[in-house]
């Protein structure tokens, strides 16, 4: 959503970047890269502890109501993008593999989880961009590691 957010900044008037709690939960580089970005457009507007009830318009989006917990207010808008963090679903290899803080699996340079021979890639994996094309090439990066295992070790 932090990257979202950015491009927008740099298309749109406004963007509003609704969080449902009191702080990001996004990395830290997308943080200040939001921020930083901000800082040079500054269209961006972020609301804490707020969250989308209602989309309202006639033949198209012209209002959405929003709710911070204390008070609901409408916001004129002509757009509406979601996009919501995500979390790794890794929970199955908690106590197995090592993962950091946030549930990402652990990898070296060669994407060799913590126990020898198990390599992951993709999204779920400790890494600085996530996108398709990042996952094809950890497979790639996989599939050739693993072979390269199996034939050392079998």
């Amino acid at each position: 959503s932090m990257e979202d957010a950015i491009y927008l900044s740099s298309l749109c008037k406004k963007v509003y970047v609704f969080v449902r709690n009191s702080s990001l939960k996004a990395q830290v580089v997308l943080q200040n890269t939001l921020f930083d970005s901000n800082k040079k457009n500054n269209n961006i507007e972020i609301l804490y502890n707020t969250q989308v009830k209602k989309l309202l318009g006639e033949n198209k989006l012209e209002e959405i109501e929003i709710d911070n917990k204390t008070q609901q207010k409408r916001l004129k808008i002509d757009g509406l993008f979601l996009a919501i963090g995500s979390n790794p679903d890794t929970n199955i290899y908690k106590n197995k593999l090592d993962l950091n803080d946030y549930g990402y699996i652990k990898t070296d340079a060669n994407l060799q989880t913590s126990i020898k021979g198990v390599f992951a890639g993709g999204d779920v994996i400790e890494k600085q961009i996530r996108q398709i094309i990042t996952a094809c090439s950890d497979g790639a990066v996989c599939a050739t590691n693993a072979n390269s295992f199996i034939k050392e070790n079998f």
